[in-house]
């Protein structure tokens, strides 16, 4: 396979749909796929998933892969926290050590094209699937959306930090459609359409649809007293 260049912020927005406290391996990890002519991150814990698109054109022959999140640490660091153009993996049949192993060889490049730093990084074994992420986009239920929902600070705090890390703006519009039935909220970046996500929403949460929802009064600016 040859080398894969994959956007430096893609890696560090997806990132944070990691959650490396995960009992579940296969959820530690972020996927790299290809999908249309372009690498597509992905990862999720289960409760909230990022997805990226790089702008990038790849190889269509190459084979998709989910990165060991015990051994991309120091990638991901420079990734969130460099201008990192972009990152080309490059397999090594060398260090496939173990059976259904495989080992990749990164470099990151900035924006002259100059290599910031080079290191190692292994794949998880493929029985060790990724979770097949499209099922939960549920694109058919966009148009109809319920008034509320309840999403738990963890996840919004982590969405928050990947749109920062990836639009290098602290103050940057982002919108969430709540769905019915359950389904997970959509998040999107209108001005950013090749990163998106969605987030479960606290289980019970539609339970009472439809109920509306007034400013208490005690929220609301003070009103002068009439001293005349």
């Amino acid at each position: 396979m040859k080398g894969i260049h994959v956007e430096g912020r893609a890696l560090a927005f997806v990132s944070y749909g990691v959650d490396r406290m995960c009992a579940r391996e296969n959820l530690r990890g972020i996927r790299v796929e290809y999908h249309g002519g372009r690498a597509v991150c992905v990862a999720t814990d289960g409760a909230m998933m990022l997805y990226a698109r790089s702008s990038f054109l790849c190889d269509p022959t190459f084979e998709a892969f989910t990165l060991d999140w015990s051994k991309t640490a120091r990638l991901i660091h420079i990734c969130r926290e460099w201008d990192v153009r972009s990152v080309s993996f490059e397999a090594d049949p060398a260090m496939d050590r173990a059976p259904g192993t495989r080992w990749f060889v990164w470099e990151a490049i900035d924006r002259t094209g100059t290599s910031m730093e080079r290191g190692f990084v292994s794949a998880l074994p493929a029985e060790r699937a990724f979770p097949n992420w499209r099922d939960v986009l549920a694109e058919k239920a966009r148009a109809e959306v319920i008034p509320w929902l309840e999403i738990p600070t963890k996840q919004l705090a982590r969405a928050s930090h990947a749109v920062r890390s990836y639009t290098k703006q602290g103050n940057f519009p982002v919108r969430l459609t709540a769905q019915p039935d359950g389904l997970p909220a959509v998040l999107e970046i209108p001005l950013c359409p090749d990163v998106g996500g969605v987030i479960m929403p606290n289980r019970g949460g539609n339970a009472e649809y439809g109920q509306s929802y007034h400013i208490p009064e005690w929220a609301m600016p003070a009103v002068a007293e009439d001293l005349s």
